[in-house]
């Protein structure tokens, strides 16, 4: 693997005034990006026969319920990635107010070669052979695909502009009022290399509904889809001393994020790449292709209205992703909080608080089909036909702003400062994360998007709703030694007993939710990503599963069931959630004094997770999996006790 990254960012600061000052900054940065996979070049595909990839790579190979063979990206050359960044910030103190005016725009540029799949990818289910692993032996392929291609110059950029002021309305009570507008411009491919899907036209290969159309050709924008231009977001805050010892704060802001909740550079290639996608007519049950027949022959990159489309009838060859062409709209927050302060005796802080926030056209991660035979026309055998636009293997959207999220939590915090000797910190929050997609990192496994026409069934509590947490943290040095409330003149007798203090800190929460979905989806309905399990009672937990993880589900596995052919399931989106946590981190130090004065040094003994407490993750949630409800891992980051030693000399 070959990686760089280089970055610099200088600033110019100019006081025009006493009150007057501006900021300008520019940010420069660039990165390459090479992983290689250690098989390039060995000829190893041909060697076993495999045809209709490139033989430079092995192809990945994926089993259902087993572990995949070779890595899910082969090669790819990223060289440059570039980031230019450009803001400039005036502030202005005049009497009672502090304006502050700015600006920013940034340019995104990613050269990128893909050869992700230049090998192929072949994936084998149980349908068909009740076994993936014999589909494999036989050679029947569920679906298979290949993509490689020259050079794609992707492009973005983002402009911003704000004004906003700190007004300073009495000696108690301050308000906070600004504006932000912001412009996210659609993607774009530097030579036009971009794809996009008109859901109306007649194809006149099939003479049905669904053409490829391409960027910058008749009378298409070079961009991926529509400018949204209004996109302001007010925002406004307070704080009011109502008494000496109370404060009174809140506040609320419309924020608006990125129209993509990741990069894409490598996004809507059709017809610029060498690509080819077959799968079953029938969801896995006659084979897309015989493994020792290869992937078909690519399609040639003629850009025609019929590109990539094949008369109702025939197996398909090839798969669809685009971003909608319309105006896209960008996703944003409504947040807002409210909370109370109260100084109490000792030098302690007791606050209150409730924290709201609303998402609203949420970016779903990746692409969604909407090629999916909707329920009313459904049936068995050969379902292709019955697609929407069965021309084509799938047609998936790329990052559609569906998505919908509230999140209410209450936040109670008790706060200590340091004085004689003792600090502590206590936060506990109770909070409820409820959404209708999948965020890019969720701690649980509530999968989103099973059935495309039925948005409704994918609203419930998020995979990163985390309803208990409690945070504790103190700092407590003992009395006795040099400098301390109780003295101690010999300097053996302090060496011993004098100087000590300890620290922890604590952290419990509760568990994330999961759901529970079919393993092998495509034999219930051929043309869905998901189907959720049915169940036949109340969701009970297995109180003696931690006393043995390995072989002790979770829950009680025999509730869940396969729902009826052609069905999505009657389950949630979420059904209950996994194991919590407890964390805990403990240290002892130990200060010896020097006869030079601020000479010291201190030892220090520190046990990480000191309770050697396990946090399991979350548990199998396919039903049909081998290892149904069991745990198998631990959650991010857990880890054994650890006891460290140290020597830290201070002068």
């Amino acid at each position: 693997m070959e990686n760089s990254y280089f970055s610099v960012s200088p600033t110019w600061i100019h006081s025009f005034t006493p009150t007057t000052v501006m900021e300008v900054r520019y940010s420069w940065d660039r990165r390459k990006f090479h992983p290689i996979a250690a098989n390039k070049g060995l000829g190893l595909a041909q060697k076993i026969g495999i045809r209709g990839t490139n033989p430079d790579y092995f192809p990945r190979v994926t089993l259902t319920g087993l572990e995949p063979f070779q890595r899910a990206e082969q090669e790819r050359i990223q060289s440059p990635i570039r980031g230019d960044h450009y803001t400039g910030s005036l502030t202005k103190v005049a009497g009672k107010h502090t304006l502050k005016f700015g600006m920013e725009y940034r340019f995104s540029r990613n050269t990128d070669v893909p050869l992700g799949s230049a090998g192929g990818v072949f994936n084998f289910t149980p349908v068909g052979t009740n076994d993936a692993l014999a589909s494999l032996l036989l050679g029947h392929v569920a679906s298979a695909s290949r993509d490689e291609s020259k050079a794609v110059i992707s492009n973005g950029a983002t402009l911003g502009g704000y004004a906003q002021t700190d007004w300073k309305v009495s000696n108690s009570l301050t308000l906070n009022l600004g504006m932000r507008w912001d412009l996210d411009t659609p993607r774009f491919e530097s030579t036009n290399q971009q794809n996009s899907f008109d859901r109306s036209a007649i194809n006149p290969v099939c003479n049905c509904p669904g053409v490829i159309t391409f960027s910058g050709r008749n009378g298409l924008s070079k961009h991926a889809s529509g400018f949204d231009y209004n996109n302001f977001g007010p925002r406004i805050g307070f704080a009011w001393r109502a008494k000496d010892k109370w404060v009174i704060r809140g506040g609320g802001a419309l924020v608006f994020v990125g129209q993509y909740d990741q990069a894409t550079p490598l996004a809507v290639r059709a017809g610029f790449s060498t690509a080819v996608a077959v799968t079953s007519v029938d969801g896995g049950r006659t084979a897309a292709i015989q493994l020792r027949n290869g992937l078909p022959p690519t399609v040639a990159n003629t850009l025609s209205p019929g590109f990539g489309a094949v008369p109702i009838g025939q197996n398909p060859i090839f798969s669809v992703e685009f971003f909608d062409p319309g105006k896209r709209q960008i996703p944003y927050t409504q947040t807002f909080n409210f909370n109370v302060q109260r100084i109490l005796p000792g030098n302690t802080l007791l606050e209150v608080g409730y924290l709201g926030t609303l998402g609203h056209k949420l970016t779903v991660t990746g692409t969604q089909s909407i090629n999916q035979v909707a329920p009313s026309r459904m049936r068995a055998g050969n379902v292709q036909a019955l697609r929407p636009f069965p021309q084509f293997s799938d047609v998936r959207e790329h990052s559609p702003t569906i998505g919908n999220s509230n999140y209410h939590g209450t936040n109670i915090k008790l706060e200590k400062r340091y004085s004689r000797g003792f600090q502590f910190g206590m936060n506990y929050t109770w909070s409820k994360l409820i959404d209708d997609v999948n965020s890019r990192n969720e701690l649980g496994a509530a999968g989103a998007l099973a059935n495309y026409y039925d948005r409704r069934a994918d609203r419930d509590l998020s995979g990163n709703h985390v309803g208990h947490r409690f945070i504790g943290n103190t700092v407590y040095e003992l009395p006795f030694g040099k400098g301390r409330a109780v003295g101690i003149k010999s300097g053996v007798l302090d060496a011993i007993a004098g100087g000590w203090s300890m620290g922890l800190i604590m952290e419990l929460r509760s568990g994330v939710p999961f759901g529970i979905v079919e393993n092998n989806a495509a034999a219930i309905y051929a043309t869905a990503a998901a189907v959720r399990s049915n169940a036949t009672g109340p969701y009970t937990q297995n109180g003696a599963w931690r006393g043995n993880v390995l072989l002790q589900p979770y829950f009680n596995t025999s509730t869940f069931v396969a729902p009826p052919a052609l069905t999505f399931g009657t389950l949630g989106r979420s059904v209950a959630t996994g194991p919590g946590a407890v964390i805990g981190d403990l240290s002892v130090l130990k200060d010896f004094s020097l006869p030079w004065e601020n000479h010291k040094i201190q030892f220090r003994w520190e046990s990480l997770n000191f309770m050697n407490h396990a946090n399991f993750g979350n548990p199998t949630t396919g039903r049909g999996n081998p290892n149904f409800g069991r745990i198998l891992g631990l959650t991010a980051g857990n880890q054994a006790r650890i006891n460290q030693l140290g020597l830290h000399y201070r002068f």
